[in-house]
């Protein structure tokens, strides 16, 4: 496939004329880029604009790029640790697709704020008298957005942008199941598999010049990785010592079982990739952290456009103040009003129209047909449940065999041209009984009472 066909796709199509009169620019130029075309007996793909064309943009480049994609090493559909690496394929869900949900409806009771749990520690009790468990899950809308009779209250974006990517949990409940409350809402980030993809992401790079290339990593090598960091941990609390009593029995409220999680990270180029010479830094193009980042810059991080230039300083936390030193991130005040600490304007991430994301895997979003689904249908039916995505097999020894892709001593192979795929190449596996001593030409001695066959 040719990437770097530029030429015109589409005439104008002007949309211009109202009842009233013109309306301005509206629709004035057309998007040529981001499109296949037939062109010449070869199908072409233009994800970008050069910038002698006239409809770049220098002051957005996100402006000149439509539906960019990438291709990345995902690892091995086996389980090969000749150098005990471990690959990724086995992380891959069917989609990333993921929302705040109410899963549970909750009627609260009386609030006693005299209570004492432990002794001497003052705290409020509330009665939970009833508990229902909701069929047909509703979207969460609060969680992203509150209005009030005339506008909006809040809008949480980046509960928007974080919440569908591959490495992340949705933490927008107690561990009862308790909604936090408007526009609050957290992301558990696994580091390792997050680093994985930012490090092998083939991302757009912009120069110096304002002109965009591609930035390519090297498979089987480290030569061009990403940067990949993570913001300091943090502990979701109550703020104040809050418990419930469900059934007669008192259950404090706490987050993520009160363990500390990476509530967000980032990825960058790093200083010899990153296409200006004299920047002699990490080029960050994804950087997001829900409860520490409040302030944000552009990608390329030395644009100062909106004047929004600067870097990432992964080692500042927001949860710093008078009242969470050691890294507390408190949803409310102890009089119950919200906290005003949801991140910090000194703590940096990359603004969402100049970021570029490494971590959104949508494969499809009914179970069952998505893309991964096909592609196990097609390729791996006999060891893997093209529905479900489990390994096939009833019986541990079954799914140990799928597993270690390898036969388990206590089964038989009954086709005895059965051939094992792996990455060392494909192997016959012969037909054997186990426990049946062979006679001397090889073949069951009849006269062995043992024999079976």
């Amino acid at each position: 496939m040719n990437t770097n066909h530029t030429g015109g796709i589409l005439d104008f199509v002007l949309c211009r004329e109202t009842n009233t009169g013109p309306i301005g620019n509206y629709n004035e130029q057309t998007i040529k880029h981001g499109l296949i075309t037939w062109y010449d007996e070869q199908i072409y793909y233009t994800p970008r604009m050069l910038r002698n064309d006239p409809k770049f943009n220098k002051d957005e480049y996100k402006g000149n790029l439509l539906l960019p994609t990438t291709i990345q090493e995902l690892g091995s559909s086996v389980y090969c640790d000749i150098d005990d690496v471990p690959f990724i394929m086995d992380q891959l869900e069917p989609t990333t697709f993921a929302a705040s949900f109410e899963d549970m409806k909750f009627k609260l009771g009386a609030t006693n704020g005299n209570y004492n749990n432990p002794p001497g520690v003052a705290g409020t009790l509330t009665t939970i008298d009833s508990v229902e468990d909701k069929k047909d899950s509703s979207l969460n809308l609060r969680a992203y957005v509150e209005f009030s009779c005339i506008s909006v209250v809040c809008a949480n974006t980046s509960a928007a942008v974080n919440q569908s990517q591959i490495g992340v949990e949705i933490i927008d409940k107690n561990d009862i199941g308790i909604e936090i409350g408007n526009c609050f809402v957290r992301f558990e980030h696994d580091t390792d598999i997050r680093e994985y993809f930012c490090k092998r992401f083939n991302g757009y790079r912009r120069h110096l010049n304002d002109d965009l290339s591609f930035h390519h990593t090297r498979p089987g090598s480290i030569e061009f990785d990403n940067e990949y960091d993570a913001y300091p941990d943090i502990t979701l609390t109550e703020g104040y010592n809050h418990w419930y009593q469900l059934e007669g029995e008192d259950i404090k409220s706490e987050y993520n079982d009160g363990d500390p999680f990476t509530p967000g990270d980032g990825c960058g180029y790093t200083a010899k990739d990153n296409g200006n010479p004299n920047y002699n830094k990490t080029d960050y193009f994804y950087g997001l952290a829900p409860g520490q980042t409040s302030g944000f810059i552009n990608y390329p991080n030395y644009d100062n456009a909106d004047t929004a230039s600067g870097t990432i300083n992964f080692g500042v936390g927001a949860q710093s103040d008078g009242t969470g030193a050691d890294g507390t991130d408190e949803i409310f005040e102890p009089d119950g009003t919200d906290d005003p600490n949801n991140g910090s304007v000194d703590v940096k991430g990359v603004r969402h129209n100049r970021s570029q994301t490494p971590y959104f895997l949508y494969f499809g979003l009914i179970p069952g047909k998505t893309a991964l689904n096909k592609t196990v249908g097609k390729f791996f039916a006999d060891k893997i449940n093209a529905v479900t995505l489990q390994g096939v097999g009833a019986s541990n020894d079954d799914v140990s065999q799928n597993i270690m892709n390898k036969p388990n001593v206590n089964n038989e192979e009954e086709n005895p041209f059965t051939v094992f795929r792996t990455c060392l190449g494909d192997t016959l596996i012969e037909k054997v009984q186990v426990g049946v001593p062979p006679g001397n030409d090889g073949t069951l001695d009849p006269n062995d009472n043992n024999a079976t066959g």
